[in-house]
């Protein structure tokens, strides 16, 4: 398994993989969370295609026989007076495809964002 930076062409498996993470926090909490749609894959691409140059931003991905598998989403936030904390470092997103959860790629990932942010 590889673990590399994220680039263009991850993109649409990236929106799948994020889709299913909307759908899954949907179904925790439906009032909570934003209802995933038919464009939903689409749209989580976009973010995330529009996340990948930024400097305070990294989206490492794991990446098994050429396949894509899972992604990180991780990001350097600043001071919030609302959340009460001083900057720090934030994983937005872990994501996995189902059939290869627990085989330690979400460890793996994990380990990348939380090197990257240290």
């Amino acid at each position: 398994m590889l673990i590399r930076r994220a680039t263009e062409s991850d993109l649409p498996v990236l929106g799948r993989l994020g889709a299913m993470l909307l759908q899954i926090h949907y179904d925790f909490d439906p009032r909570r969370f934003m209802a995933p749609g038919a464009s939903s894959p689409e749209g989580y691409a976009w973010f995330l295609g529009s996340q990948l140059n930024r400097s305070d931003v990294a989206v490492f991905v794991a990446e098994d026989g050429g396949s894509v598998i899972g992604y990180v989403y991780a990001g350097l936030e600043p001071q919030s007076w609302k959340e009460l904390r001083e900057p720090a470092g934030f994983i937005h997103d872990v994501a996995v495809d189902e059939s290869n959860r627990k085989s330690g790629v979400a460890t793996r990932l994990m380990e990348t964002a939380l090197e990257w942010l240290h």
